[in-house]
């Protein structure tokens, strides 16, 4: 028996909490040790989805991305609103500059265009320089980011989002099969713009067609990128001299490049640690769940110190914690939810082990997920002169997406139960329960074996 990871005082007192109940030495050892397993795999889980979302160059789409980019919004579209009325300013000399090119009959507001370059930014940096502090720290021209290359995704990006809102506005399925044609080949780019802007005629919105060339992209990027170092101090601009040989000569290369700020990046491995630390998957107890009472009703029915507290009402506020503490009568719901989540539950072995050869057969039995994904319908060219035909494709088409993106939640839940239900065969099992906003009960743990899963799920539970 694995000594658990808690202060010996505190291991005491919860042996003395369970004295006389159901629950012996060992079962509550065995509780926590089970509780550290679990955080531990949903700490590395947690890290390991914002890595692949770092190589990915989807990292502002995680929770610590979206920290990120929700704090810095209001201080780069501010700094974007000075920099257009400083740029359009009538009567001054010279060429427009090429940054109205942003704003002048163009369907993102200015809050939306720093919300686009702020993820851009953190996609591209994150994935091309790292997140590992020393790394970036240590960054020069070798190691940090090209500052043409950050210029012209961040337009880029931009640029894609500007198209999608003027195709949002005609119709996303066109825009899509335009798309579609484009990058098969079928449309070139010249007729793919021109089919667009039949489509937006046809929808009566007035379609600006601005083309932005290599050098609108870079200018426009790089005006961008100063007002995000003006403003949110995230990335700063860096040079150095390279030497470059051409021909017998050799000559000295000023090159400029973007390099993250090492705060900015300290805090986004804070930020990482946090929320690897708070998220953590709930599974069936081995001994019966503390008690909710007046006194517990945040720190959740988990016995190890570090596991993440739970409300007893989902989304708990101070108010809702003091309206339930000033009414005596909502002890009955609490021991209701109590009685509940007392109930001991077993694994049948017989059913697991049916449903574990269910899922072998090449037929589904008993509505579990099939072996294989529902074929797609194909594409036929005579489909586009017969709108009957199309529509009936896409209606195709369409369901089985849907029926496959079921399948494959459906195969991993059940497959997550046959693991837990192997693991925790033979042993008495816990269900801790909270409350919504409504009074509804449910369980806390909805990954592997549930009460209130699917029918396979709920059939290898007994009690």
């Amino acid at each position: 028996m694995d000594t658990p990871n808690v202060p010996s005082d505190y291991l005491s007192v919860l042996l003395s909490a369970y004295q006389g109940t159901a629950a012996s030495v060992n079962d509550v050892v065995d509780q926590l040790n089970h509780e550290e397993t679990i955080r531990t795999y949903s700490h590395q889980r947690t890290l390991k989805r914002h890595q692949a979302a770092r190589d990915n160059s989807t990292y502002s789409d995680t929770q610590a991305g979206r920290y990120a980019v929700e704090a810095l919004l209001d201080k780069l579209e501010a700094s974007l609103e000075q920099g257009r009325e400083l740029i359009s300013r009538k009567g001054l000399p010279g060429a427009k500059h090429r940054a109205l090119r942003l704003f002048d009959k163009q369907p993102l507001s200015t809050r939306a265009i720093a919300y686009v370059a702020l993820r851009a930014t953190v996609d591209c940096q994150v994935k091309w320089q790292g997140s590992n502090a020393a790394d970036v720290m240590n960054g020069s021209a070798a190691t940090s980011v090209s500052g043409t290359a950050v210029e012209a995704h961040v337009a880029k990006r931009i640029y894609a989002e500007m198209k999608a809102k003027w195709a949002h506005r005609a119709a996303a399925l066109s825009f899509k099969n335009f798309v579609e044609q484009q990058k098969t080949s079928q449309l070139s780019r010249a007729k793919a713009e021109r089919a667009l802007s039949r489509r937006m005629e046809h929808h009566n919105i007035n379609y600006i067609e601005d083309q932005w060339s290599p050098k609108d992209r870079i200018a426009i990027g790089a005006w961008i990128m100063e007002h995000m170092i003006l403003s949110t101090g995230i990335v700063s601009l860096g040079r150095d001299v390279v030497t470059s040989a051409v021909g017998a000569k050799a000559r000295d290369l000023n090159k400029q490049y973007y390099k993250l700020d090492p705060d900015f990046v300290q805090w986004v491995i804070n930020a990482e640690e946090g929320i690897a630390l708070r998220e953590t998957l709930h599974e069936p107890m081995l001994i019966p769940p503390r008690p909710w009472s007046m006194d517990n009703l945040v720190s959740g029915p988990y016995v190890h110190p570090e596991t993440p507290t739970t409300p007893l009402v989902k989304g708990m506020t101070k108010y809702t914690h003091g309206e339930i503490q000033n009414r005596p009568a909502f002890q009955e719901v609490i021991d209701a939810v109590n009685a509940v989540q007392n109930v001991p539950y077993r694994i049948n072995d017989y059913v697991r082990d049916a449903v574990r050869w269910a899922l072998e057969q090449d037929d589904p039995l008993a509505g579990l997920p099939a072996a294989e994904d529902v074929p797609y319908p194909k594409w036929s060219d005579d489909f586009r002169d017969d709108q009957e035909a199309k529509q009936r494709w896409i209606r195709a088409f369409r369901d089985a997406e849907n029926k496959n993106a079921k399948r494959a939640s459906q195969t991993y839940a059940i497959h997550a139960a046959l693991l837990g239900a192997e693991k925790l065969s033979g042993r008495d099992l816990y269900f801790p329960h909270v409350m919504d906003s409504r009074g509804r009960m449910y369980p806390l743990a909805v990954f592997g074996v549930s009460p209130q899963g699917a029918d396979a799920q709920k059939a290898m539970l007994q009690f």
